[in-house]
């Protein structure tokens, strides 16, 4: 340690006694390490950082299936769930869960939360301790036990001002006192699909659930792997449960499966190729910019050829040289590094504030998104890897000097193998810098293409929000048809509305609902083979509202009530798929199975296709019944204005509390920021890319300013020479731009078949877009051909000026 603090004061002299060679290698390496380390940071908390549950690895989810299909189902039935806990070995634990729309009142103001009913082997099973209290037993759940709750630390924060003595206090939720009897500490994130949890209250499972397999619900179902299991065996226990139930009952299980995945682990394979494009792109940034202080390191070492070789002459070692360089290259990745970690710091916290809700919401581990310990670790180890990329194979090279020419006065050339080593790091830099180019021209002409496509409605001017009705004070359909009905009135009313419909889902929502049926005059399926279609049940307004065209027949009207005709409009999807060419008009259908005693329902139009979730996705068939004819206790609302529809949000509010002061609306967002939303897994990688490219591609010019520019410099007195000879300064312009020109061209090649070798990484994240898109590469290569030259053109005016006279007295 001792032995190294003089080549440490030497560098920091060093460094300072070169202002502008450091600032420029540590804004390089900056942008470099600052993007990995942010990137590193979103990735640790996504893939890396373990959920907060005792021995997470253990905890996986029991995803239905469909074994005709192979689709995933992810719910299983209450019955299935009930069986799997009975006759599994593998599972230590089985526990289950079901979404539950909760308003709680009792407070200044009516408030919605994300509830949810939970068997009370759940917060055992994820071996997560409340901060404050108990959380739910068994007891908790026996019929006649009294209502109790848990609270998340969001929720006790918001609502309860983080009272200490929230436990035993009551809450108003749909109207039932539940007694608070635990808050979950602020790290706990509860295992979902959809949304974290404010709010567990206990699952008291209907014995019907088991005597009655079709009228027990589904539930989302998560068990613990016993120790000594693997997942693999877990999975093939589970399927043979499965298939057992499918012997045992056939008219519900016969194409139900079911398999295991690790809870961490969910998701993964959707977001895999996004994740290695980022990941690749800014390990390239990086490669560009230790390619870009390795050329200015060996640019350096041919200034410090003659320092070198007085060193060597007075006898010091080719190592001892060389330790020298890698540490002055050393302590330029630290500093480096430290000015990367703060950019990334303000990266990621200007990240962190700009998620979406959806994100924040849904995504677990999120709200930990920052630079912390282990991604400090990544930065160290990766700031190592920098010093080797970039320092070794400069150092190695100048810790050999020639000590004749070294020594010799006025020596300012590099070596050949000097020169054509810089030149090829410029090739291999614009090469790079092409990959990256062109990945983001493809991702970006792709989102171009998802916004040109239309979702089936007019997103602009829309305002969307979502309301439940709670049993205690809406116990019957005509109690909340009555509400929805006033509500869509009075806000219709409201100045720059220009129309207001209800619907139970909306497009863009994250929600979905669905129903199997039969259809009069054809084959009965066999059970279980029902055709199914995504279920809507809207107003009458609600297609002149959303802007949807009607192509036959009629949409709702105000006779289409409870005791009329049983009617239903459907999408142009579900007359291709189950009427083929036929004309829809007319025909009837029926909702459940073959034993169905439901009425028949009339299809009276047909509308256009809406995409409901993904913008790339094909429509799905699509059933919309009235309102009138059954109002279910969850809507959600439409508001189409004049004006922009934020300003409205207080308005639309107000209009609903003067109906009932104690109903929450929830979900306020316009449409526009829905589709947003769906479009993010496109637009989030398309953004990075740009971001990523844009550094890439000013790397890659800055690297071929620099070794024309430099070479230019080292050039002056042999171009003096030519000018003397008789060369003309145009003939020097253009064999500087020449040279440039052979540079930028070869890399320019080499990384277009660079990126036609990897196009197949990309098909899966382009929509209407080719991965070998002409376009798209011309466009690439044209920006860096014009850039990359045009680079070049202070240097070769530079070599055009150049002092005849000068050159031949140095000569």
């Amino acid at each position: 340690m001792r032995s190294l603090l003089p080549d440490l004061r030497y560098g920091g002299r060093l460094m300072l006694r070169s202002p502008g060679f450091t600032l420029a290698a540590v804004l390089t390496l900056a942008l470099g390490i600052g993007a990995n380390t942010a990137m590193f940071s979103v990735i640790n908390v996504l893939s890396i950082k373990p959920l907060s549950y005792h021995e997470p690895s253990r905890v996986a989810f029991l995803l239905g299936t469909d074994t005709g299909t192979g689709e995933l189902r992810f719910s299983l039935r209450v019955a299935d769930y009930l069986d799997i806990s009975r006759m599994s070995r593998a599972f230590e634990r089985v526990a289950a869960y079901s979404y539950v729309s909760a308003n709680i009142t009792g407070g200044d103001v009516p408030d919605r939360v994300q509830a949810y009913r939970v068997t009370a082997s759940l917060f055992e099973l994820l071996g997560v301790a409340p901060s404050l209290g108990r959380t739910l037993v068994p007891t908790d759940a026996q019929p006649g036990h009294h209502h109790v709750a848990v609270l998340s630390d969001g929720l006790w924060r918001r609502r309860f001002g983080a009272d200490p003595a929230v436990v035993g206090r009551r809450v108003m939720l749909n109207g039932v006192t539940h007694e608070i009897v635990g808050v979950m500490p602020p790290q706990f994130e509860f295992p979902v699909f959809n949304f974290k949890g404010e709010l567990w209250i206990p699952w008291v499972i209907d014995a019907a659930a088991m005597t009655d397999r079709g009228a027990g619900g589904s539930a989302t179902v998560i068990a613990r792997v016993r120790d000594h299991v693997t997942l693999l065996e877990a999975t093939a226990e589970l399927q043979s449960i499965m298939q057992r139930l499918a012997m045992d009952h056939p008219s519900t299980n016969a194409t139900v499966g079911a398999r295991a995945v690790e809870m961490g682990r969910l998701g993964s394979e959707q977001a895999g190729p996004a994740i290695v494009i980022v990941v690749a792109t800014v390990g390239i940034v990086l490669l560009l910019a230790c390619g870009n202080v390795a050329n200015l390191l060996l640019a350096r070492g041919v200034s410090r050829a003659r320092e070198l070789a007085v060193r060597a002459a007075v006898g010091a070692s080719r190592g001892r040289i060389a330790r020298q360089l890698l540490v002055e290259s050393s302590m330029l990745a630290l500093t480096g590094a430290a000015a990367g970690v703060l950019l990334a710091t303000v990266a990621v916290d200007a990240l962190r504030g700009a998620l979406p809700e959806m994100v924040v919401s849904t995504v677990p581990n999120i709200g930990e998104l920052r630079v912390d310990p282990t991604t400090l670790a990544f930065t160290l180890a990766l700031t190592a890897a920098a010093t080797l990329v970039f320092g070794l194979l400069p150092a190695w090279r100048a810790a050999r000097p020639q000590l004749h020419e070294g020594l010799k006065e006025g020596v300012t050339g590099g070596s050949r193998g000097t020169r054509r080593l810089r030149t090829t790091l410029v090739v291999g830099e614009v090469a790079l810098a092409t990959v990256l180019l062109v990945t983001a021209g493809l991702l970006a002409r792709s989102y171009a293409g998802l916004r040109e496509m239309s979702p089936g409605f007019s997103a602009r001017g829309l305002l969307t929000m979502s309301t439940t009705l709670p049993e205690d004070r809406y116990p019957t359909a005509a109690d909340r048809l009555r509400f929805y009905e006033q509500a869509a009135e009075r806000v219709a009313r409201l100045p720059g509305v220009r129309s207001a419909a209800l619907v139970n889902v909306l497009p863009f929502s994250t929600y979905d609902r669905g129903a199997r049926f039969i259809i009069d005059g054809a084959p009965l399926p066999a059970p279980g083979r029902e055709p199914e279609a995504s279920l809507r049940i809207a107003s009458p307004a609600y297609f002149s509202t959303m802007e949807i065209p009607l192509r036959s027949g009629r949409a709702f009207d105000a006779g289409d009530r409870e005791g009329g005709e049983r009617v239903g409009v459907v999408n142009e999807a579900f007359v291709r798929r189950f009427f083929g060419d036929g004309d829809a008009i007319g025909r009837r259908l029926r909702l459940g199975d073959a034993d169905s005693h439901d009425p028949w329902i009339v299809i009276v139009g047909v509308a256009g296709n809406v995409r409901h979730s993904q913008l790339t996705q094909a429509p799905d068939p699509e059933l919309y019944l009235p309102l009138a004819q059954g109002a279910p206790p969850m809507m959600m609302l439409a508001v189409r204005t004049e004006a922009e529809p934020e300003l409205l949000v207080n308005a639309v509010r107000a209009r609903i509390l003067e109906i009932d002061p104690l109903q929450p609306v929830f979900h306020v967002k316009t449409m526009s920021a829905l589709v947003a939303d769906a479009m993010l897994p496109h637009t989030a990688p398309a953004a990075l890319m740009a971001i990523f490219s844009g550094i890439a591609l000013l790397l890659a010019i800055v690297g071929v300013y620099g070794v024309v520019s430099y070479g230019v410099a080292q050039q002056m007195p042999e171009l003096g020479v030519r000018l003397a000879l008789g060369a003309t300064p145009s003939r020097l312009v253009g064999l500087v731009l020449g040279r440039c020109a052979s540079m930028v061209v070869l890399g320019v090649l080499l990384g277009t078949a660079a990126a036609l070798a990897v196009s197949g990484v990309l098909a899966s994240l382009l929509y209407r877009v080719k991965p070998t898109d002409p376009i798209t590469y011309a466009g690439a290569a044209g920006t860096l051909l014009i850039l990359g030259i045009g680079a070049s053109v202070i240097p070769a005016w530079r070599a055009s000026s150049a002092e005849p006279v000068s050159a031949l007295r140095s000569q």
